[in-house]
């Protein structure tokens, strides 16, 4: 199936993997930057201002700040777990206008890549990236790979490109049909 509302979310994706990867690579770099400054102090504030008041919107010791700025650390988990996020929303919006584009139903376009981001996704949100018992249920993704806490970092999200690169969305029963094709049927 060539569409050209599924080619656009491909280009988004691309977009939002080009913004994880310069933020995660731009925290490191500036991360080692700070650290290795003269004079640097690791118990000194890392602070935030407002140029027009010089008021600190946060402080925060310079050695939690150059922890949270490493590659793949806490605050490019944040930066990901948004971009999921982002990227499942997306791709609903996308879904709806595939559907139009086609002719189908919205319900009727599946794509088990965005099935497993939803999952992802779900357990983000509401689960405080925790995977359950749906683990078992992933198509597509190979993370996370059992039930618990996991961790969304660099080689994941390349992976997640790399899937969305490769992803088609078709219907149930074109689904089913290959299926049936492939079984001799």
């Amino acid at each position: 199936m060539k569409s050209r509302k599924l080619r656009e979310y491909k280009i988004l994706a691309h977009v939002v993997y080009t913004a994880h990867f310069l933020a995660n690579h731009g925290l490191s770099q500036i991360g080692k930057e700070l650290s290795s400054m003269e004079g640097y102090n690791p118990d000194g504030l890392f602070s935030i201002e407002a140029e027009y008041s010089k008021e600190a919107w946060v402080d925060m010791p310079n050695n939690l700040a150059v922890l949270g700025m490493e590659k793949d650390g806490v605050f490019s988990t944040l930066i990901t777990w948004g971009l999921i996020t982002f990227t499942y929303s997306a791709w609903e919006n996308y879904r709806a206008q595939i559907a139009k584009e086609l002719g189908w139903k919205t319900g009727d376009v599946m794509c088990d890549l965005m099935g497993d981001v939803r999952l992802v996704r779900g357990w983000i949100v509401h689960n405080k990236s925790t995977a359950d018992g749906r683990v078992k249920e992933l198509k597509v993704l190979g993370w996370p790979r059992e039930e618990g806490e996991f961790e969304i970092g660099s080689e994941q999200m390349k992976e997640l490109q790399i899937a969305i690169n490769k992803m088609s969305a078709a219907t149930a029963e074109v689904i089913a049909e290959k299926i049936q094709t492939d079984m001799g049927f």
